[in-house]
């Protein structure tokens, strides 16, 4: 009787010492499970930079294209004598845009600060190539204020200029962080400033005042057009 009792009470005593273990031996297993395994912070910055190289490419993609937009503007309203300089820019702006893509796939053979170095440097020819796209559209704009002053209409002379004195404003957005062209977009600034009052005053030197304009923009963009040729001359 005492052993058929023994064994009665034995199978509730091995059953919950069962358990026990179960529970002290599952836990430590579920609490590792359940821990999130933190991020290794240098494959996150790592993972950042890249991106941040994507992204500069694409960024410069879109400035290309708007360079474009503004090259085909400048060639409806070309004037004789803009037709090469045109030429040359929409050229260089297709070699830059070739080169961009080879470099944008290459970047992820490289190392990230080989990468970096090279995204930043096509980053500043398409940053210049947008503002020469934009400035010889405002030369455009003014060779026709040149004609309408010419021809006394002083009003479409003013709309020219005003014209140009906008996309100069755009170019200077265009190299906000480049400021080797600073002191001759000052100059170009205040030509314009002079050519649209001397237009607005009918004054006798107008068409001196605009052609003034010409010049420093003719300065700029030939600065500009010889920068992205020594460019790809380093890059070969």
């Amino acid at each position: 009787m005492g052993t058929d009792e023994n064994r009665s009470w034995g199978w509730p005593v091995l059953i919950w010492v069962y358990l026990g273990l179960s529970v002290v031996v599952a836990g430590p297993r579920a609490i590792v499970a359940s821990t999130p395994v933190a991020a290794d912070p240098a494959n996150t910055n790592q993972s950042r930079q890249q991106a941040t190289v994507a992204t500069g490419y694409e960024s410069s993609r879109e400035r290309l294209r708007d360079a474009r937009d503004a090259l085909h503007q400048g060639r409806s309203t070309a004037a004789q004598g803009l037709q090469r300089q045109l030429e040359k820019a929409h050229q260089q702006l297709e070699a830059l845009a070739g080169r961009l893509e080879e470099e944008a796939r290459a970047a992820g053979h490289s190392t990230l600060a080989a990468a970096r170095q090279v995204e930043e440097d096509i980053g500043l020819r398409v940053r210049r190539m947008e503002a020469r796209a934009l400035l010889l559209q405002a030369k455009a704009n003014t060779t026709l204020a040149v004609h309408a002053a010419s021809a006394h209409d002083f009003m479409l002379a003013e709309q020219r200029l005003a014209a140009a004195t906008d996309l100069l404003r755009k170019a200077r957005a265009a190299l906000v962080d480049d400021h080797a062209y600073d002191d001759d977009l000052d100059d170009m600034e205040a030509a314009l400033h002079e050519a649209s009052a001397a237009v607005k005053a009918q004054a006798q030197d107008t068409r001196k005042k605009i052609e003034q304009v010409l010049t420093d923009t003719d300065r700029i963009v030939g600065s500009l057009e010889v920068r992205e040729d020594n460019a790809v001359l380093r890059a070969r």
